[in-house]
């Protein structure tokens, strides 16, 4: 099979680069969520750069079946940033030497809350053990192209002690990470209601870093992202949830425009079995929440085949699916070889591996909160973490 190329972005020049914008708007890498068609949805709607979901670094070095699940890519689908989570370097490393040729950089998860990745020793667990952070950073700069983008996402490590946090991301500065992505609240503030975002915290953090900072919590419209970039001067916004329930959100549209439901929909038509069913219609059952009456939305949640939804579609606000043109995916040929010079597991590097064995904890609560009288759709989903499940 031939290897094909793909074109680059250097990610430290974007953020000098982006001229009159204020910040740069940053899509989150969510669980299920971040893959190839809703990134390229986003970029329509003034998207400037994108994360994947997060992947198991360790899963993605081993196994191939992972590889073709986790990550599918095309010739626009850039600037565009990988996520892993691992607590080894050298599987870090392995994993982003497999991808760079596809990505626009590699990103370490030091942020992700939920009760399984910490007790897997991945995600906010490594604030525990800021050395790990430091050796698979050093590691990978060390043996990764300059030009080529490193980063960590995290959080804020104590509620009174913002110097404890100042002192890790520094230390990171100097260790040549490309930028930093911070969540404005500690690992144990979940709740956004309870806990809301620090932007003092990050604010200070700013003011103390030389390379780009985005920032990250509750960016639930252009204006919050404004209003934050207000008060903090960070680099870039974050958005996860509030992309997820509006992708036209950073071309200042208060919900999720016609126009946008129209444009997944083609997306589907022309992506086909590449585009899941659990995808598609999740996606679809989160922009509609501001477009269609209770009744409506619990009969769309139900749904579990295509053709359901697409009827729905066509009855109730007259969408029917086009052709449009959207690239053809990139084959991806990674080269493993190395790592399994390391390894000897051939019954996981060969085994089955999918992501969809459930519909997500943060699927789940929506439709608990549409059935149960919950018409606000900000408070859908509370605990925003399980978006990093």
């Amino acid at each position: 099979m031939e290897e094909e190329e793909k074109p680059k972005v250097n990610i430290k020049e974007l953020f000098r680069n982006r001229k009159n914008k204020k910040f740069l708007n940053v899509v989150a890498p969510m669980v299920r969520y971040s893959r190839l068609e809703f990134r390229s949805l986003t970029r329509k709607y003034g998207a400037d750069l994108c994360f994947t979901p997060m992947t198991i670094a360790s899963s993605f070095a081993r196994n191939e079946n992972a590889r073709q699940v986790d990550f599918s890519t095309n010739y626009l689908d850039s600037p565009v940033i990988v996520q892993f989570a691992s607590n080894n370097s050298i599987e870090f490393l392995y994993a982003s030497q497999m991808i760079m040729k596809y990505v626009d950089g590699v990103d370490l998860n030091a942020g992700c809350p939920q009760s399984w990745a910490i007790a897997d020793h991945l995600g906010c667990y490594l604030l525990r053990k800021p050395e790990i952070i430091e050796d698979i950073m050093k590691t990978a700069r060390r043996n990764l192209p300059s030009d080529f983008s490193i980063s960590c996402k995290i959080r804020l490590l104590k509620k009174d002690n913002i110097k404890a946090t100042i002192n890790m991301v520094q230390q990171l500065e100097k260790l040549d990470v490309s930028f930093i992505t911070i969540h404005g609240r500690t690992p144990h503030e979940k709740s956004t209601r309870t806990f809301p975002v620090d932007t003092n915290a990050l604010k200070e953090i700013k003011k103390s870093l030389h390379i780009p900072v985005i920032f990250n919590g509750d960016i639930n419209s252009l204006e919050e992202a404004e209003k934050f970039y207000d008060i903090t001067k960070c680099d870039g916004m974050m958005s996860a949830r509030g992309i997820l329930s509006n992708p036209a959100l950073f071309a200042n549209f208060e919900k999720t425009p016609i126009s946008c439901v129209q444009d997944w929909i083609d997306i589907n038509h022309m992506q086909q079995d590449k585009l899941t069913t659990q995808n598609f219609h999740h996606h679809l059952t989160f922009m509609l929440e501001r477009i269609l009456k209770k009744p409506d939305r619990i009969q769309f949640n139900e749904f579990t085949k295509k053709q359901q939804c697409l009827d729905f579609l066509e009855e109730k606000l007259s969408l029917t699916p086009k052709e449009i043109d959207f690239p053809k995916n990139v084959k991806c040929i990674y080269d493993d070889s190395n790592y399994h010079d390391l390894i000897n597991d051939k019954e996981f590097i060969n085994s089955e591996y999918s992501t969809e064995t459930s519909q997500g904890k943060y699927f789940i609560s929506k439709i608990y909160k549409t059935r149960n009288d919950n018409d606000d759709y900000l408070e859908f989903m509370d605990d925003c973490s399980s978006l990093f499940e």
